[in-house]
């Protein structure tokens, strides 16, 4: 599966309600119904995607949070509800 809806971008991520909104629009869009959080993230484990992993993520100026999200996984941005793309810290 995420070879065939998101390619393994080596160093990227994405937080997981970036990864569910995208991953159920893409369902929708091609006639699947989208699995459970659960089922996702194990499916994407055994694609060699690192799940689970934690990243601390401004929410606005001066303040961040630690969100889980996806290692090597790019989102589309069309699709990406959060405001998490290169916002990592160094």
């Amino acid at each position: 599966m995420a070879g065939a809806m998101w390619p393994k971008v080596e160093g990227a991520w994405a937080a997981n309600s970036d990864v569910m909104t995208s991953y159920a629009n893409w369902c929708a869009a091609h006639g699947y119904e989208p699995k459970k959080a659960k089922s996702l993230s194990q499916a994407l484990a055994a694609h060699g995607l690192e799940v689970g992993v934690r990243q601390w993520i401004y929410t606005s100026p001066g303040m961040r949070t630690k969100i889980r999200g996806v290692r090597g996984l790019r989102v589309h941005d069309c699709y990406q509800t959060s405001n998490t793309a290169g916002d990592r810290l160094p």
